[in-house]
């Protein structure tokens, strides 16, 4: 198959002309190296990335707890303007439904908090691995170090953890919801 012609034969491929596949695909390495490898390089922004400032993969793990935090903090306070509702209305709380939004309310901040971590981790290991990466320099012929791959599997197994439990947490906010919901119209 033939690339296009200003673009060189890499383009028929679905690759840059200036693209160069990573060592250990070159060698004919497993996939388990090439899935690796291909995680590592997610440290090399993307243009769509420069373009929004994002440099490397510690940035968007950053990004990524930012946004939990003020999605944390925007439900701090829609509990705390709740509370202080079914405190002017009265009556409203202390029973079923009420203890029912509260261990919601508190699952929620929990699963966040778990995320939270969950990211800081794969941050922490995602960084280990470049390091580690950049120390060894890849000599021709090796492998991805066993210490970087290990990092990296860590730090896979971090973001899985954090994407369970941001699950949980929207989970446990819509059940608060239909909770709040109850309370409001327990007398009713």
């Amino acid at each position: 198959m033939l690339g296009h012609r200003t673009l060189g034969p890499r383009a028929a491929a679905g690759k840059p002309a200036g693209h160069r596949a990573p060592a250990a695909a070159r060698r004919g390495a497993d996939a388990s190296d090439l899935g690796l490898c291909s995680l590592l390089l997610l440290s090399a922004p993307t243009v769509r990335q420069r373009r929004r400032g994002i440099t490397n993969t510690s940035e968007l793990l950053d990004g990524a707890n930012d946004k939990i935090a003020r999605i944390t903090a925007t439900h701090a306070e829609a509990g705390h303007l709740f509370v202080h509702c079914a405190a002017h209305l009265g009556g409203l709380q202390g029973g079923a439904p009420w203890q029912a939004w509260e261990c919601h309310r508190a699952d929620a901040v929990r699963y966040a908090k778990d995320a939270r971590c969950c990211l800081c981790r794969a941050g922490g290991a995602v960084e280990a691995a470049g390091d580690v990466f950049r120390v060894v320099q890849w000599r021709s012929g090796s492998r991805l170090p066993r210490e970087a791959k290990d990092l990296l599997r860590g730090a896979r197994g971090d973001v899985s953890k954090a994407l369970h439990a941001l699950r949980d947490m929207h989970h446990a906010i819509v059940l608060e919801f239909f909770d709040a919901w109850m309370v409001l119209n327990q007398n009713r």
